[in-house]
Formats: C-alpha cells, sequence, structure tokens
C-alpha cells in the first residue's frame, strides 16, 4: 500500500514541475501520448483514436484552448495527428514522440 501511494505521489509531483516547465506544446504532445498508450496498451502499432476533446486536453494539461490548439496544429500539420469533432486520432505514435522530444 505504501508503494503504491509513493508512486502516485512522485507522479503528482512529476505532473506538477512538467506543468511550471514545459511548453503548453510539449505537456499536449506528452498527454496524448500517455492517453494513447492507456487506450492502445503498449504495443501501439495502429492508429489509436482518443474521445476527448480540445477544450478537456486543455484543462487536463492547465493550459488555454487557444494553446492547445495551436500544438495540435503543429501534430496536424506534421501528419502525426488527425482531429474530428470530440476526438484526436494518432497516426504515427513514434513520430509524435519525436516531434515532442524535438519541442
Amino acid at each position: 500500500m505504501l508503494r503504491g501511494l509513493a508512486r502516485q505521489i512522485r507522479r503528482a509531483t512529476a505532473g506538477l514541475s512538467a506543468r511550471t516547465n514545459d511548453s503548453a506544446g510539449v505537456r499536449t504532445g506528452r498527454t496524448i501520448l500517455e492517453l494513447a498508450e492507456v487506450i492502445a496498451g503498449p504495443d501501439q502499432s495502429n492508429a489509436v483514436e482518443l474521445p476527448i476533446t480540445q477544450a478537456d486536453l486543455a484543462d487536463r494539461i492547465g493550459a488555454t484552448r487557444e494553446s492547445t490548439a495551436r500544438a495540435i496544429g503543429v501534430f496536424r500539420r506534421a501528419g502525426v495527428l488527425e482531429t474530428g469533432r470530440g476526438r484526436l486520432v494518432v497516426v504515427d505514435i513514434d513520430g509524435l514522440a519525436d516531434l515532442v522530444r524535438a519541442m
């Protein structure tokens, strides 16, 4: 039980640190990657559809919807993400990870 609590505290601390140190684009990309892993599991070889709106994603990462939309636009133009009404589709997980690392 203590290990589980310690893991949750480390995750929360890392999240707070990322909110203050990383740009909205990096936080957007990392969160999309995390959600894709939760939905598809660690062996993601196909496109992964995420049922989340840009506003919900912005709330989740603590950014404005506009800055989140700008980051999503960068990912779309790079061809690693597609958008639809109330959903995001990650079409190239490795490419998205590379873009986030380069930001």
